[in-house]
């Protein structure tokens, strides 16, 4: 039996890979308990080459090629449809899994067959300084998912994925994929399948360790992370219209987190190079959702008139690039 499905989506992780493999195959399950699959989505690099390479001496280990780019996202969706595993687990390409800590979690799993299994987690600063993070809650702790997300879900302050093991049957039984091609995918799916689960188990044990890369996607400044971020925050209020029907402060959470990104970014808009592509990612469905919201008169104003806002932001930014050049700050 194939206890668990390792998911690492790859693109260009040449310098890392190898070590979150390492750490995955340092758990110590036997090689028919478990499987890795990396997806690589177009990598430029060659970590095709590596991840293959290990893959050698690892059976175990399965590598599946994208023909196009569809971030990681995509990646995840083709991970899950692809493993065979009782439970699904996830990774990034540049961080790493704590060893003993997932065994012992995936041996609970085992036994109680929860929906989700959450779990604390680890942050390692660019300087390695290691701080532990998560809810503080005795060990084997269970509700359904509602009382989870009521009660601790804005205490949690992380949906990353990769603090979680998932059934995979749970999984395929919600049907819903998460968002692909864009930038910002996970939170809101972590939110939607904790919320509708009728099993949650928490150990107080951190099974993963987040290392801070400046040059990660979640650190980007791009035009696209930040339009991605509008869909994010959009996301999250379609959703609580839905949570709302079951729980009312869970629904308040997610709509006012998703109105928090959203607001975020048009305080960060002026930064942005390309400011005609913001509204790429947003169509006019979405705008006439966010329009009917309260916002600041800035925000209001940007999302009422989108070209205007464009047409100014791209004129701001031509003389800003103009003035930098000039040397003019």
């Amino acid at each position: 039996m194939i206890a668990v499905s390792y998911i690492i989506p790859l693109y260009n992780g040449s310098k890392t890979i190898g070590r979150c493999l390492n750490s995955i195959y340092a758990v110590g399950l036997d090689n028919e308990e478990f499987e890795v699959i990396v997806v690589d989505d177009c990598s430029s690099d060659d970590s095709i080459e590596k991840v293959k390479q290990y893959a050698e001496s690892h059976q175990n280990l399965r590598v599946i090629q994208h023909e196009n780019n569809k971030c990681q996202g995509g990646a995840k969706n083709t991970g899950i449809r692809n493993a065979k595993g009782v439970f699904v687990a996830f990774a990034d390409q540049d961080d790493c899994i704590i060893p003993s800590n997932q065994k012992k979690a995936l041996e609970q799993a085992l036994v109680s067959m929860p929906d989700m299994l959450s779990c604390k987690w680890e942050q390692v600063s660019e300087k390695g300084d290691v701080e532990e993070h998560g809810l503080d809650l005795a060990d084997g702790t269970c509700s359904d998912g509602i009382h989870y997300c009521e009660s601790w879900f804005d205490a949690a302050k992380c949906l990353a994925p990769w603090s979680y093991l998932y059934r995979r049957d749970f999984l395929m039984q919600m049907k819903r994929p998460m968002e692909e091609g864009v930038l910002m995918e996970d939170s809101d799916w972590v939110a939607w399948h904790l919320f509708f689960s009728s099993k949650v188990l928490y150990m107080n044990i951190p099974i993963y360790r987040w290392v801070m890369n400046p040059n990660s996607i979640t650190h980007g400044m791009s035009w696209r992370h930040k339009a991605d971020y509008v869909k994010f925050g959009y996301r999250k209020i379609r959703d609580s219209f839905v949570m709302s029907e079951k729980s009312a402060r869970m629904g308040d959470l997610m709509r006012n987190d998703g109105r928090y990104n959203i607001e975020h970014v048009f305080k960060k808009l002026w930064k942005i190079d390309d400011y005609a592509r913001f509204y790429e990612h947003v169509g006019d469905d979405v705008l006439e959702e966010l329009i009917k919201m309260k916002w600041s008169k800035r925000t209001s104003f940007m999302l009422h008139h989108p070209k205007t806002t464009c047409l100014a932001l791209g004129i701001v930014g031509t003389v800003l690039r103009i003035g930098s050049r000039c040397g003019i700050k």
